[in-house]
């Protein structure tokens, strides 16, 4: 049963660089698809460093090499760190695989290659030693990630991911209630070929919505905004200049619109409604994405990492969908 959920959507969460550690989302339960490489912003764009959290952030956060938590506690584990949890003797480590590191003075396209995985023992007894996945199911215990690399520092390999542990039966049950009250928003497009999509299995409110292309024909794209389940928030991004047509079903609560792209965007059909425009040389988020991830292309390239993070920043709360491809006219939101 647990498969099927996890079968849902398939995420991929890249890098990020912030100048303070964000609100963790809540602990989720997304599908997903082996990640097994990470790959870090080039040498050209070097990450702000982040501060360190609060006294008292709003989820546990130790210096130490080894420290305890509860089950269902969020928590963040950096690479090198281990966390006991007594009431189920359950021992959790997070170690990073160095694949490749630029040496230093090198231009190198990548600085760094990691590969995040956990080593889970129960009373001394070995339950696995996985990759990282946003859910890495242990026995009967799922790792569910709230925050991917959160406030890392790659330069001294401080690979902090934010997580929880708890009961897969637990985990069922509630998702099962989750999707009785809201089903998951539904994204639809006439792209040519299958899109790149990130699907989360527990939106935040308001649901933030990202579009996003390289080019369209001729220039002109078509948003149906159908989706009534709660307010929403749209990021709409494109390489090239492109126009972005949007229409709003009854009922529709369409709170902000983003703009971001190498060259200037425009939204036409948003009478009233706030917008951010990030587009153009000197003024976008990044260029321009059509991809989650870097393997959705087939090779490792073609996504900064940081724009995740930076996109929730301006949106001031964490994506909800992704959906991207490299050249499309029609998306739908149900």
């Amino acid at each position: 049963m647990i498969k099927n959920l996890i079968l849902l959507c398939t995420v991929f969460l890249t890098a990020c660089t912030v100048a303070t550690p964000p609100e963790p989302a809540p602990v989720t339960l997304p599908a997903t698809t082996p990640a097994p490489t990470q790959t870090l912003p080039p040498t050209a764009t070097d990450p702000v460093v982040p501060a360190k959290p609060t006294a008292t952030p709003n989820y546990l956060y130790s210096e130490a090499n080894s420290f305890e938590a509860e089950l269902n506690q969020i928590f963040a584990l950096r690479n090198g760190q281990t966390v006991y949890i007594p009431s189920e003797d359950l021992t959790i480590s997070h170690i990073t695989d160095i694949e490749f590191e630029c040496p230093e003075n090198a231009e190198c396209e990548v600085p760094l290659i990691a590969t995040d995985k956990f080593k889970v023992t129960q009373g001394g007894k070995p339950l696995g030693y996985k990759p990282w996945e946003p859910v890495l199911e242990f026995g009967d215990y799922l790792l569910t990630t709230a925050r991917f690399y959160s406030g890392y520092n790659y330069h001294e390999h401080r690979f902090e991911i934010v997580l929880a542990v708890e009961h897969r039966d637990a985990v069922i049950a509630r998702e099962q209630t989750r999707q009785a009250q809201a089903p998951l928003a539904k994204i639809s497009s006439n792209c040519g070929s299958t899109p790149s999509q990130f699907i989360a299995v527990h939106p935040e409110t308001p649901e933030v919505h990202m579009i996003g292309i390289y080019e369209s024909s001729p220039g002109l794209v078509e948003i149906h905004l159908e989706r009534t389940a709660a307010p929403l928030i749209l990021i709409l991004s494109a390489h090239k200049s492109t126009t972005w047509n949007l229409h709003l079903a009854k009922g529709v609560s369409l709170q902000k619109i983003i703009l971001n792209g190498a060259n200037p965007q425009t939204v036409v059909g948003a009478d009233g409604v706030s917008v951010i425009d990030r587009s153009g040389p000197g003024n976008n988020i990044v260029g321009g994405v059509y991809v989650w991830r870097a393997s959705d292309l087939g090779y490792q390239n073609g996504v900064a990492p940081a724009w995740i993070y930076q996109m929730e920043s301006v949106a001031g709360t964490p994506l909800n969908t992704f959906t991207g491809c490299y050249k499309a006219s029609k998306f739908i939101i149900q």
